[in-house]
């Protein structure tokens, strides 16, 4: 293949599967990548002008909204300045070669780009986390309906509009770079991460029982934030980072959810790296990905899952084979090397003018031409 270039913008995000992707794929040498951050307008201009196939990652169009939306889940090293990275998107959105679009940092009910429809239809190619149709907001219960939820759009109109515009589309699940080993747990269970209505009923009823104990994930990240403010973001995103690996890895479980849009969240790959029970409220494409309930994981009972938890803690010996299974399963179908070699064969296709989708099907990934 010649004359493919991809070109990123180097970021520390809390979410680790948008940093370590484009960086990892030079390590192969089908593609060319470019750090835009290293490079001038100009220079962008001309390695354009001898690009066949352009691979385009996400993360240039969130460098052009980083000071503007002043987020705290994502740091620039080489920060450049909101209009260079908005000129830098526009001019590769416009090129007339083919291109293939990294969703990385997407939430389908928010791509940044549902009010440029015509800008997902000049991609020929998507990767993204999304094939499995997702869950409409008036399919999910009431009681788990979040607030953000009623200031988006549905995800589902999202997903209509990406499979309808885009031929060619690549299931970017998530993915893991390393296996942590078993450490002591000092908690019974922890609930990382935002606080969406799934997990802060499931978080309501656990500290209602005493006798669990629950790691103190909340108290210590309200702590943390208020030493590393926003002017402290590459700290604040470490040390968020450290916190969750840290709580997850010494609780014997771990609650995950991907709120009540159901959707395939990191967290749930995290759990394999630290060596916890997974007891999760299964997403989208839960099973195709490799998760199998009560061989490597525990499906979450929100009806009462006291007695849930309290069942689970009475054998170590069960929780270490399934949280066992979970780190030789996840990592075997979902570590970076294999997701990169994945993406490659599925450029190739592309490359030799054959529109393919390439998806998890009962945890094997299958190409569909």
């Amino acid at each position: 293949m010649k004359n493919i270039k991809l070109f990123y913008a180097d970021w520390y995000n809390i979410n680790d599967t948008y940093n370590l992707f484009p960086a990892y794929l030079k390590h192969f040498n089908d593609f060319q990548t470019i750090n835009v951050n290293d490079k001038k307008y100009e220079d962008i201009k001309k390695e354009l002008a001898s690009t066949a196939f352009l691979i385009l990652d996400h993360s240039i169009f969130a460098a052009g909204k980083y000071q503007k939306n002043k987020t705290i889940n994502l740091y620039m090293k080489k920060y450049k300045g909101n209009d260079f990275y908005e000129s830098i998107w526009n001019l590769l959105v416009n090129a007339k070669c083919k291109k293939v679009y990294i969703a990385s940092g997407w939430d389908l009910h928010w791509t940044s780009l549902e009010q440029s429809e015509e800008v997902i239809k000049s991609f020929d190619g998507i990767a993204w986390m999304f094939e499995k149709k997702p869950t409409a907001f008036l399919d999910i219960p009431e009681n788990f309906r979040d607030s953000w939820m009623f200031s988006h759009r549905c995800p589902l109109e999202n997903w209509n509009v990406i499979r309808k515009g885009i031929p060619s589309r690549f299931e970017l699940t998530h993915f893991i770079s390393n296996k942590s080993k078993k450490k002591f747990k000092v908690w019974d269970i922890t609930v990382p991460g935002v606080t969406y209505q799934t997990r802060a009923t499931f978080k309501q009823k656990i500290i209602q029982d005493k006798t669990i104990s629950m790691a103190p994930y909340d108290k210590l990240l309200t702590i943390g934030n208020l030493i590393l403010s926003d002017q402290l973001r590459y700290a604040n995103i470490r040390f968020r980072k450290q916190l969750q690996e840290f709580l997850v890895s010494h609780s014997k479980l771990t609650f995950v959810c991907g709120s009540g849009y159901n959707y395939p969240v990191r967290k749930f790959f995290e759990v394999a790296v630290s060596n916890s029970l997974l007891l999760a409220l299964p997403f989208n494409g839960f099973s195709d990905f490799g998760f199998i309930k009560d061989k490597n994981c525990i499906v979450a009972d929100l009806s009462d899952p006291q007695k849930q938890v309290k069942d689970l803690l009475k054998s170590d010996k069960y929780i270490n084979l399934l949280s066992n299974n979970l780190q030789r399963d996840i990592f075997s179908k979902h570590n970076i090397h294999k997701r990169s070699l994945e993406f490659i064969k599925f450029i190739k296709h592309m490359y030799n003018d054959q529109n393919v989708v390439a998806e998890f099907k009962n945890g094997e990934f299958e190409y569909f031409t």
